[in-house]
């Protein structure tokens, strides 16, 4: 359930108080576990907002836009 509603968007701090710990890192640690689908989504979110320069053949990275 914890997962379900951190998927949804809960803050660490609610879903911490949701399960009654002391700490948000408990809660994440122990009950919260996201599915491959939410990992990848995830990650495909963040190739699209991070662009990262290619490397030049000098070694420098590149500052042209992507």
């Amino acid at each position: 359930m914890l997962t379900a509603l951190a998927e949804q968007g809960w803050a660490p701090e609610l879903l911490q108080e949701r399960a009654g710990h002391a700490s948000f890192q408990q809660t994440y640690q122990t009950y919260v576990h996201p599915s491959r689908e939410a990992l990848r989504n995830a990650w495909e979110q963040s190739e699209e907002q991070v662009c990262l320069p290619e490397r030049e053949k000098s070694g420098k990275h590149s500052h042209e836009p992507c």
